[in-house]
């Protein structure tokens, strides 16, 4: 019975050895390249930074299915984010044999600052698992803006506006005051810009509305909308891409090409018809766009064909200096004389610059006043008819007051007789 128990003991002892050698292990846990499994305490990370884990695996047998992971639990949102764990694909190792794995985590930028356990495990297919914990310490930059959003329409038509909006973030660990966001669209040379006083750290706000407006002429397609935040002084800076679609407008009357290359075009737009009272105006807005790189004087005349049915004039003037890669208006106002005639009056307006021009043609829409609501007096014989009928039927009625008003003033003036007072149960008036 003793030999029995002895030799029982011992098989025990070579499967239990012979089951830990049978697991592979790591011999080394490397965070961003610093060994931790030597060492004690935590290493520091940041949240919104991607790190990795390099794992050195080793076996003293053949094993073949071999896994090696790495999770930080305890993150409020991780059954919506995975990017707090990844794993590696499967692999075989011989006797004696080592490999180096490396996975890659991202601490999301709204995971709370405090202490997490790094969990590494090392297992095959069959045998028991090894787990490695190693201390992390989430931290924030000192200052760290990201952009959580870029709020603009999906669509716009060319030559219409956008507001956008940015939704931005404070994660670093300092508040930030004079925050400057700018949305931009640098293909079509358009952007527009707004301050933020102040973000304390963790607390997140939308800019003011941001306008961009689209040339008239922009070709139909895709485009790249830029959102830049800097902060800490100007000193850092953060950017995010978004796209919009530009729809094909029929707005874009004239463009002054002069031969030049596409960068140097100066594109106009303008209303091609509006519609006007007799004695009332009209407003033509004329958006002349600058594309080239150089700023370019303007000069904007009406032709004498609308001095036959009204008077015009041009606000602010007719002369306009564009800078390079921006735009101004010159605002037509056309004044239709009283007597003007009702119908469609055409003329015509010319942009001039650098000796090349370009001929808009308008139309005015001229409605006359005395047949705008559709009402006129009628002074035909059947009209006069009508109104002396009414005349008369007045006369009448006066008449007939009148000779009531005097029947009762008569009979209060008559003399009561002796007769009458006798009489009982009449009372008179």
């Amino acid at each position: 019975m003793k030999y029995k128990t002895i030799l029982i003991t011992t098989l025990m002892l070579l499967i239990s050895l012979f089951a830990v050698s049978a697991n592979p292990i790591a011999e080394e846990v490397y965070v961003d390249n610093v060994p931790m499994l030597s060492k004690t305490g935590s290493t520091t990370v940041e949240r919104g930074e991607e790190f990795d884990v390099k794992v050195e695996v080793f076996s003293d047998t053949p094993l073949k299915n071999i896994v090696v992971s790495a999770e930080i639990l305890g993150y409020e949102y991780s059954r919506y984010d995975d990017s707090l764990q990844d794993e590696s694909d499967t692999f075989d190792l011989d006797a004696d044999d080592r490999k180096f794995v490396k996975l890659y985590l991202n601490i999301p930028d709204n995971a709370e600052r405090d202490y997490y356990d790094l969990r590494v495990r090392v297992a095959s297919r069959t045998n028991p698992s090894e787990e490695y914990l190693i201390r992390l310490n989430l931290k924030g930059k000192r200052h760290n803006v990201i952009i959580r959003d870029i709020e603009i329409p999906n669509t716009v038509v060319a030559g219409r506006a956008i507001l956008g909006n940015v939704r931005v973030k404070n994660i670093g660990d300092r508040d930030e005051d004079g925050i400057k966001v700018t949305l931009s669209i640098p293909d079509l040379g358009v952007e527009d810009s707004e301050f933020i006083d102040d973000l304390e750290s963790d607390d997140s706000t939308t800019s003011e509305d941001l306008l961009l407006r689209i040339p008239a002429c922009t070709k139909e397609g895709f485009y790249d909308v830029v959102a830049e935040v800097k902060y800490n002084d100007y000193y850092d800076e953060t950017t995010k891409l978004t796209d919009i679609k530009v729809l094909e407008s029929d707005l874009c009357e004239a463009q002054i090409t002069g031969g030049a290359p596409s960068s140097e075009k100066t594109l106009v737009t303008v209303p091609s018809s509006q519609e006007v009272k007799a004695g009332q105006s009209a407003v033509y807005p004329i958006m002349i766009s600058n594309l080239g790189k150089t700023s370019k004087t303007y000069v904007v005349s009406v032709s004498p064909a609308v001095d036959s049915f009204a008077t015009y004039r041009l606000d602010p003037s007719n002369v306009m200096i564009v800078n390079a890669k921006d735009t101004n208006t010159a605002y037509l106002y056309v004044t239709v004389d009283e007597d003007a005639q009702s119908g469609l009056k055409d003329f015509r307006v010319t942009v001039q610059a650098d000796g090349e021009s370009k001929d808009i043609t308008l139309t005015a829409s001229v409605v006359s006043e005395a047949g705008s609501d559709g009402s006129s007096l009628d002074l035909s014989s059947g009209g006069v008819k009508t109104g002396l009928q009414i005349s008369l039927l007045v006369l009448v009625v006066l008449l007939l007051i009148l000779l009531i008003i005097f029947g009762f003033n008569k009979l209060k003036e008559e003399p009561r007789s002796d007769e009458d007072e006798d009489e009982p149960g009449q009372t008179y008036y």
